[in-house]
């Protein structure tokens, strides 16, 4: 008889061998646990941080162009969400509607759907009807807010001097598909409003990317006290905002008639006040903004545009639009700050967007082998300043006359020197036309890498930036050579291991880590090797239709040193995200994470959390010291973007955010409670041993829906990506909007298949068992116990492959205090108890599962209790001879 005693966990997921073979403190399955600083953790849980939301405001009369006319109602009935032709899975704001009809001003202060005004009304928050009570058919304006509902795209760092401390701790832009947000930046429960609108005109800004192009952004250069900088952003969807121009009258003044034309069709869109860029004409008009100053003329396309100074101009030529766009372009824009005041509706016009696309020659030139032509740069796939210059990695170039076309193994760079080429500028920044001219010494320039793979990665490391290419492409190192006329040059480290995933690209000290076909790596400037060979067959989980190598998303967590990388699952059910692989680079250990992010970053509150305002529903949520870091002013927190544009904090307690919207609950037609929740990722066919997923619903208004509050549920069928069915009977219609669940986390980890005594040719004998566990108030486990290399069917179990054991065991293993035989509880006062389970059994070997079973997934308070395990004792002996 002996005792194996393991403790002071070091190895994490290993699966590159058999599980009778790994070190007793590794795991062959590791789901939402992880092991840390030497003990076994369940995930760490998420707090809400705040909804994507658009400001909306309807006025009577001549609108601008980021408003909206007046609300029409029919026997009193408008539907705001068909008035601003929402997106499916929208939503309105509770407690936003503003709206007044008459003399009469209708709002819902309770944000309970039950509208206040006049004779009163109701909003149903899902649907967006707006029913007002006896108003009959007439008209309204007024303010609102929504939900639109879209896939995060980004959540980047934006460096401001709007704030004395910007420059260290940066605030927060966010996309969507569609638009771009900022955020008040405070402890929870964040505004993110709207600023997707141009610099100059308050016209919208809209994006056209499709949902698994995520946002590549950088700041430069930074913000002073004097110099507003600037934050770049692009999608890897080119754009050339630019109409084709003939001279009408005025040259040799500052006032030019000219008439504009985009795709051959007049250009109809331009308001008083648009910034145009002008080039490629007869005269001296080429290289100057000018300002459209009179629109009267736009149905044909005529616009008069008046410039600083007197211009000259005769012919042809084109003109950029600045602070205007053509429809489904994108390319690439800068941006320089907040125009709302933070409420999401424009009341300055001094900052925003401008679309940036500047000319690279001066002349007729070839680009990389293209015909001799005068190019654009209209797109990229990533911006990184260095040594003084901004470059364009995997650019977009196009003529005046032809379509965008990738450059996708070369880099673009403008000129040691402002990176601006037109005057529209941000403050005190300074412009020169010719700053990306490829074609005269002194300026810009371009170099391809000659391997005719796409770039897919950069990062630092020390002096240089480490370049990954696609398909069997390689990674290289891309340095600086102090010569201007050609001041960079590729070098190569290594040529098996390509990239693939432009977002999982992590900078650490040592070296850069990114996903690749063949393996996660690391690569410093002269080698580059596998970090993943406890997990070697993981990365070919990435699915790789539907574009999932761009969905991969990385990020750092500097307090906890550890990195997340989520990905799409291979023949999954699903395009977005769902996993993520979790890396411990402090102690290098893996595990697998069920989250569904579709991008991350981080976030620094610029409030601290007070014991009143900690994010949890009971003290007994709150496992996380409060020493930590993540509840401080200004602290780096790692947060996540959800496919219906929640965005969480990560790493925080265990209790799970809400995450999803419910934006319809209906019959299945047996008689349970269906869901329609857009893009909602939730499945009752887990890829890992798990079975279901379980949701925790909240805030559905209506009689008969909110009966569904406040429980937890397990989802029975997935019907699409849209809808679900939960195992309860459906409450009656009625359903108001504001219902939203939390996606539970059930955790599992099996350890290794201890083979005791193999030498001797002898099976083992289990007996006494102890766990030594983190004390919670009312916790508890499933504890499984498996025999003979037989991972699937616990022998503890009192229904064991479908029949009754007949053993007299029981799975539930407590983490909280147990009580003696007087009925007393043990442990008070211990941060730390050991638990006693008594067994018999033999096996070739013996396996320990730790998780959560079905019927504990249903109890709200049991799902979200703390798990964590610090040592195991195994009391064995020799058993009969093995087979």
């Amino acid at each position: 008889m002996q005792n194996i005693s393991i403790r002071n966990f070091s190895r994490g997921l290993s699966n590159d061998k058999t599980a009778f073979n790994i070190d007793n403190d590794a795991f062959p399955y590791l789901f939402n646990f992880y092991v840390w600083r030497g003990r076994v953790k369940r995930k760490r849980g998420t707090v809400f941080l705040g909804r994507l939301t658009r400001q909306i405001e309807s006025v009577s009369g001549t609108a601008d162009t980021w408003q909206y006319g007046t609300i029409t109602f029919t026997a009193g009935v408008a539907n705001l969400l068909t008035f601003i032709s929402a997106p499916s899975g929208a939503s309105i704001v509770p407690g936003t509607i503003d709206i007044t009809v008459g003399v009469t001003t209708y709002t819902d202060p309770s944000s309970n759907g039950v509208i206040v005004g006049g004779a009163g009304g109701s909003i149903n928050y899902a649907t967006g009807v707006l029913t007002l009570t006896g108003v009959g058919n007439t008209t309204g304006t007024g303010t609102f807010a929504y939900y639109p509902g879209l896939p995060v795209m980004g959540l980047r760092d934006f460096v401001t001097s709007a704030t004395a401390t910007s420059n260290n701790y940066p605030l927060l832009i966010a996309f969507d598909t569609t638009y771009a947000y900022q955020c008040d930046q405070k402890d929870l429960n964040t505004n993110f409003f709207s600023v997707s609108y141009y610099k100059a005109t308050n016209n919208p800004v809209v994006w056209n990317g499709d949902d698994f192009q995520q946002f590549w952004s950088t700041n430069y250069p930074t913000s002073t006290a004097q110099q507003t900088g600037a934050f770049w952003a692009t999608n890897n969807v080119p754009g050339f905002h630019f109409a084709n121009g003939t001279y009408t009258s005025g040259s040799g003044t500052t006032a030019i008639t000219m008439n504009l034309k985009s795709g051959g069709v007049n250009l109809t869109t331009l308001i008083v006040g648009d910034m145009l860029w002008f080039n490629e004409w007869t005269g001296t008009i080429n290289g100057n903004v000018g300002e459209v100053t009179d629109t009267s003329g736009s149905a044909g396309g005529n616009y008069v545009v008046t410039f600083a100074n007197s211009v000259t101009v005769s012919g042809t030529g084109i003109a950029q639009l600045l602070t205007n766009s053509i429809s489904g372009q994108d390319g690439i824009r800068w941006y320089d700050g907040d125009m709302t005041g933070q409420t999401g509706i424009p009341i300055t016009a001094a900052t925003g967007w401008v679309n940036f696309a500047p000319p690279l020659t001066a002349t007729t030139v070839s680009i990389n082998g293209l015909p001799p032509a005068l190019y654009y740069l209209v797109g990229a796939l990533a911006i990184v300043p260095f040594k003084d210059r901004l470059l364009f990695f995997s650019p977009y170039v196009q003529t005046s006359s032809g379509n965008p076309v990738q450059l996708n193994d070369l880099v673009i760079w403008s000129w040691n020197g402002t990176p601006f080429y037109n005057s529209l500028v941000p403050n005190n920044q300074t412009f020169n036309a010719s700053g990306y001219y490829v074609d005269q010494t002194g300026f810009g320039g371009f170099l391809s890498a000659g391997i005719s793979q796409p770039i897919q990665t950069i990062t630092n490391n020390e002096d240089v930036l480490l370049i990954g290419f696609g398909g069997n492409g390689r990674k290289t190192r891309f340095a600086y050579t102090g010569n201007d006329i050609q001041p960079f040059l590729f070098y190569n480290i290594n040529s098996e291991l390509p990239s693939t995933s432009t977002f999982s690209s992590i900078t650490l000290d040592k070296g850069a880590i990114d996903i690749g076909s063949f393996g996660i790596c690391i690569t410093d400037q002269q080698s580059s090797q596998r970090i993943d060979l406890d997990i070697p067959n993981a990365v070919f989980q990435i699915q790789k239709n539907n574009n999932g190598n761009q969905r991969v998303s990385g990020i750092r967590d500097y307090i906890n040193e550890w990195i997340y990388f989520d990905y799409p699952v291979d023949n999954s059910q699903w395009t977005f995200p769902t996993q993520c692989f979790f890396f411990n680079y402090r102690d290098n250990t893996w595990a697998i994470f069920y989250e569904n992010f579709t991008s991350q970053g981080h976030y620094r509150a610029n409030d601290t959390l007070t014991w009143a305002t900690l994010p949890y529903n009971t003290w007994g949520e709150w496992e996380d010291p409060w020493n930590t870091g993540t509840e401080s002013e200004y602290e780096i927190q790692v947060i996540g973007g959800t496919p219906q544009g929640y965005v969480l904090v990560k790493g925080v307690g265990t209790n799970e955010a809400l995450s999803g919207y419910i934006s319809a609950i209906t019959n299945d037609g047996n008689g349970n409670t269906q869901i329609t929740s857009y893009n909602h990722c939730v499945t009752n066919n887990n890829p890992n041993s798990l079975t279901t997923d379980f949701i925790y619903i909240q805030g559905c208004l209506g009689t008969n829906a909110a009966t569904l509050n406040n429980k937890a549920y397990a989802v029975i069928n997935v019907i699409d990506e849209n809808n679900f069915v939960i195992d309860t009977l459906y409450p009656g219609a009625g359903y108001l909007g504001n219902g939203q669940f939390s996606r539970l986390s059930q955790p599992e980890f099996q350890t290794k298949q201890f083979p005791v005594y193999w030498d001797q040719g002898r099976q083992v004998r289990l007996g006494r068992q102890q766990y030594l566990l983190t004390t919670t108030g009312d916790g508890q486990v499933t504890l499984n116990i498996y025999l003979s290399q037989d991972d699937t069917d616990p022998w503890n179990d009192p229904v064991f492959s479908g029949t009754p054991n007949g053993l007299i065991y029981t799975q539930t293993l407590l983490t909280s205090l147990e009580t003696n035989n007087l009925q007393s509880l043990v442990g008070q006062g211990q941060q730390q108890i050991w638990h006693r389970v008594n067994t018999s059994l033999k096996g070739d070997t013996f396996q320990i599962s730790m998780t959560l079973s079905n019927q504990q997934m249903l109890d709200i308070d049991t799902a979200t209790d703390e798990i964590e395990l610090h040592a195991m004792n195994f009391n064995v002996s020799p058993g009969p001879f093995l087979a």
